[in-house]
């Protein structure tokens, strides 16, 4: 019976062709967008290589200095101190803690190269993040004059992944290679870079403090749950106000530290939660399924009348309210599945083709991270956003037609043989 009513849809479609393309391209293009929006925050809050620990992250980016100067105040945002770090390492809930050294580099030279990018990282920010080498290892934190490079960088120093041993000059600086990782993509700011050297190679000055809260270094903290995240969060702030009280009078501090999502989507409420944070988005989501669906019913509402004969003749001969609309809906289910697929592959189009400035709406940082925004079929093909896309496409269109078709078939037989007359 399904077989036989969705060739009828067929030849209803191939008879009305003007119908069922704006069908089509209108269902496509509300799948499109929908499906756009959904990418760009699995890319942003997704567990995507190498970040696949997302959900169990805590930052803490920035402490905030402030010093009084009788009636005024200086105020500066800087890292944490290594001391701090390494006291952060020993509360409940961490599970490893990754240190990277002053702010995102450009002014690495490698070889012939200029503005490579470059990090310098501690032997934990292994375990935050979950690299896949494809060559030799990480570092530890004696290895002073390690490297690990990108996959990508290797090819394009060496023209080949297998580099292991091989040296090159960092800033002029002897570097032997240990390890080649699959390069990270831009699209995940946090731990991207070219090479990553041990915190021991560091030249930042600031990273060298002696200072018991501030100096040069962001943390990642990988809690044991994603449970543990508050707190660890709340442990973090206890310690940090236990030390800011020992310092002199006059200096007081404050502290950005939150979960991955609040980093993404640069939000500075403490108290905001993720439904706080994307609850407008979820909005713009239903407005670009649910308008198009509006507008579909209207035509289905218009088509309907036009074959109110064909319903009056069909229920004549003996055929059932439920066989009727089982017609409609199959008609309908066969329109919403192509316009899902060239929605699908518009959705593909528009962001792989505009992944730099797409992927910066709500974040400009990400730009700034690499030469190109390189998305991974990991982050395209997710069973789950596809799902969820479809099935919300899905519901809306089928109560696009049936709406309008129990309306149309609440009429009598004789109204729906002589409604043309």
């Amino acid at each position: 019976m399904i077989r036989h009513y969705l060739r009828l849809a067929w030849a209803m479609m191939r008879q009305n062709r003007l119908f069922s393309a704006i069908y089509i391209v209108g269902t496509g293009l509300s799948v499109a967008l929908a499906m756009t929006l959904f990418i760009i925050f699995y890319i942003k809050l997704g567990p995507v290589y190498p970040e696949y620990n997302r959900s169990r992250i805590v930052y803490l980016d920035r402490i905030t200095h402030v010093i009084e100067h009788g009636n005024n105040y200086t105020a500066m945002g800087r890292a944490a101190s290594q001391s701090l770090c390494e006291r952060l390492r020993t509360i409940e809930g961490c599970e490893a803690l990754a240190m990277v050294a002053g702010n995102y580099r450009y002014d690495f030279s490698v070889n012939e190269l200029n503005e490579c990018r470059g990090l310098f990282v501690n032997n934990d920010f292994w375990r935050v993040y979950n690299f896949k080498f494809v060559a030799g290892g990480p570092f530890g934190d004696t290895q002073s004059t390690a490297v690990v490079v990108s996959a990508d960088f290797a090819m394009e120093l060496f023209a080949t992944t297998d580099v292991v041993g091989k040296e090159i000059f960092i800033n002029n600086t002897r570097n032997s290679i240990i390890g080649v990782v699959e390069s990270p993509s831009g699209c995940t700011p946090e731990c991207y870079a070219q090479f990553w050297l041990p915190i021991t190679h560091t030249q930042c000055d600031d990273a060298r403090d002696n200072h018991p809260i501030i100096g040069g270094f962001r943390a990642a903290i990988l809690c044991s749950s994603a449970d543990k995240t508050s707190s660890v969060i709340a442990e973090v702030k206890s310690i940090i106000e236990r030390l800011a009280q020992e310092q002199p009078e006059g200096n007081s501090f404050g502290t950005k530290i939150g979960e991955h999502w609040k980093k993404a989507l640069n939000i500075e409420d403490e108290e905001a939660t993720l439904l706080d944070a994307v609850s407008k988005y979820i909005y713009i989501l239903l407005a670009l399924l649910f308008i198009p669906s509006l507008n579909l019913g209207g035509m289905i509402a218009s088509r309907m009348a036009g074959r109110m004969d064909e319903v009056g003749v069909r229920k004549a001969f003996g055929a059932t309210n439920g066989s009727v609309l089982f017609q409609v809906l199959c008609e309908n289910l066969l329109l919403t599945a192509l316009g899902a697929l060239f929605g699908l592959l518009l959705a593909y189009l528009i962001t792989l083709g505009a992944s730099n400035w797409i992927l910066a709406l709500f974040d400009g940082k990400i730009n700034k991270m690499a030469p190109e925004n390189v998305i991974t079929v990991e982050m395209l093909f997710n069973p789950t956003i596809i799902a969820i896309t479809m099935l919300l496409t899905l519901v809306l269109n089928l109560m696009a037609a049936i709406v309008p078709t129990l309306f149309a078939l609440r009429k009598s037989i004789t109204y729906s043989l002589y409604n043309k007359r």
